[in-house]
């Protein structure tokens, strides 16, 4: 469930800041364009812009999905086709998932390829007039009681254009002609001086969009910016403690962390097993130690779990068991465990863990976190030995 806990917008003695709230109502929500080109909107008032061109305004919206959809693998809903520009993009252009919202707006702006010039175009036949469509619903409605019928699109655009260009106080002003569109000084204004808020307004609602759209996948909050570094130190420190007690097999290649390895497969890295784009968290549960170039190769995908889950749930169990008794590692370490099953918090030291019930409070977090993910796209990896 979405608990609305944004406040009213700031008020204003020049503008109606209520409309806003008109503009982006949820209730009529069946695709992303309208928030996401208010945001674009918002991006370049604050950037000090007065007016910018319609292909600019949807490639700044393209950039602002790009990492919801690349690296976090989030649907925008059925009818929503900025997905088919990012995808395109990333698949065909071959722009790399690494590369940050600025780069991937400005290559769509200067792009000449056709294709993607006709899908931007094919966006810039409504959105701009379907943003600002109820500040002019009354109008809209007089002109179709006088006409008897309803207007077509190309009439409803035509209008809504005229009505920009003659409002006192326009949100922003469609300049059919040249393709561009003239931001209203008083809302620019008024966005400048409440940016922080407005900016968190419109992340507040793209957030609830998101979540609608994916209800089944975690952290969607911290999956519509550019993701934050990892901090592996801990799970490094961890796994270098039980590699000091243990042999440790690598669970994807069956070869020993251990130097006469590390030539042919690289040295120690830190692997998510459940891709971290999706968890959002390094929790010891979910990593296992593996050499450096099956880690690169493994890459954002899940791996093959027929193949590879029995030998993660051991090796996690046997490193359970020796942290549980060693007095290098820190017991707060362990409280990652208990996220899995509060079970093993009850346990003394001198309680013996049930191998059984351990693998199996594991895989019944990692099962159905390991379906979503497949569902939303990652795909399948498993080490091909040469």
């Amino acid at each position: 469930m979405i608990i609305n806990t944004m406040n009213n917008l700031p008020k204003s003695l020049k503008v109606e800041s209520a409309y806003l709230e008109q503009m982006l109502d949820m209730k009529n929500f069946s695709a992303s364009y309208k928030m996401l080109w208010l945001y674009a909107i918002y991006k370049e008032i604050i950037m000090g812009n007065n007016e910018v061109s319609v292909k600019k305004l949807i490639s700044r919206m393209v950039g602002l999905v790009w990492y919801p959809i690349i690296y976090y693998k989030l649907n925008l809903g059925a009818q929503d086709k900025l997905s088919d520009i990012v995808l395109y993009v990333h698949d065909t252009l071959k722009i790399s998932r690494e590369e940050n919202e600025h780069y991937v707006s400005d290559f769509i702006f200067r792009s000449d390829d056709k294709d993607l010039n006709k899908k931007v175009n094919n966006i810039s036949l409504y959105v701009q007039y379907r943003l600002i469509r109820p500040l002019y619903e009354n109008n809209i409605k007089t002109r179709e009681s006088i006409l008897g019928r309803k207007l077509t699109d190309s009439e409803l655009h035509s209008y809504i254009a005229d009505l920009s260009n003659t409002d006192i106080k326009p949100f922003y002003k469609i300049d059919r002609e040249n393709k561009k569109i003239i931001f209203g000084e008083l809302w620019a204004e008024y966005i400048r001086d409440n940016q922080a808020i407005i900016e968190g307004w419109i992340n507040y609602k793209f957030i609830c969009y998101l979540q609608v759209k994916n209800p089944n996948v975690p952290s969607i909050p911290f999956k519509i910016h550019q993701p934050v570094k990892r901090n592996l130190t801990k799970a490094k420190k961890y796994w270098k403690i039980i590699g000091d007690e243990i042999k440790i097999k690598d669970i994807y290649t069956d070869k020993v962390l251990e130097q006469k390895n590390f030539d042919k497969y690289g040295e120690v890295s830190i692997d998510h097993f459940i891709p971290w784009s999706f968890v959002l968290h390094d929790e010891l549960w979910n990593l296992v130690p593996t050499f450096k170039n099956i880690n690169s190769s493994k890459g954002n995908n899940l791996p093959d779990l027929e193949q590879y889950y029995n030998e993660f749930c051991e090796l996690q169990y046997i490193a359970f068991t020796i942290a549980r008794r060693s007095s290098k590692i820190p017991p707060k370490y362990l409280e990652d465990y208990f996220n899995v099953n509060r079970y093993l918090y009850s346990l003394d030291l001198n309680d013996r863990c049930s191998k059984d019930i351990f693998i199996n409070s594991l895989r019944k977090t990692i099962s159905p976190l390991y379906q979503i993910a497949s569902n939303q796209g990652y795909g399948n990896w498993s080490f091909n030995i040469i």
